[in-house]
């Protein structure tokens, strides 16, 4: 019985062995798998960017630098709120711009109308 104990034992012993190198490559496999994922989502991500700047679309990092531009210059010119809240000029009514046109428009029409007449009858008379 000793021998079969004594096989028994050593199996055993294999098996843990084998049990403990497969959990240490399994480790070592997982390490691996981790630091790939991480290598291909860093180049992704540097592509993304770098297509992104070649077509010309604001990064947040961008917009932030121009919100806090916007900020500093709102600062500066307290005046431009005040003007901003002045209400806007009247328009100017249209019978008033559209009297002096029509005259204008009328002086030009009436030389061009008798220099088209005469040019009707010569041509009638030819």
């Amino acid at each position: 019985m000793s021998s079969q104990t004594d096989t028994l034992r050593k199996l055993l012993k294999s098996t843990e062995k084998s049990a403990a190198a497969a959990q240490t490559l399994l480790g070592e496999f997982m390490t691996k798998g981790k630091a790939q994922a991480e290598s291909v989502m860093s180049m992704v991500e540097a592509e993304v960017e770098k297509q992104l700047a070649r077509i010309g679309i604001a990064t947040s990092a961008d917009i932030a630098k121009l919100e806090a531009r916007i900020d500093a210059l709102t600062a500066k010119a307290p005046v431009a709120k005040s003007a901003a809240a002045k209400p806007a000029a009247k328009p100017v009514a249209k019978a008033a711009v559209a009297k002096p046109v029509a005259k204008k428009v009328a002086a030009v029409k009436a030389p061009v109308a008798k220099k088209v007449a005469a040019v009707k009858k010569a041509v009638a008379t030819k």
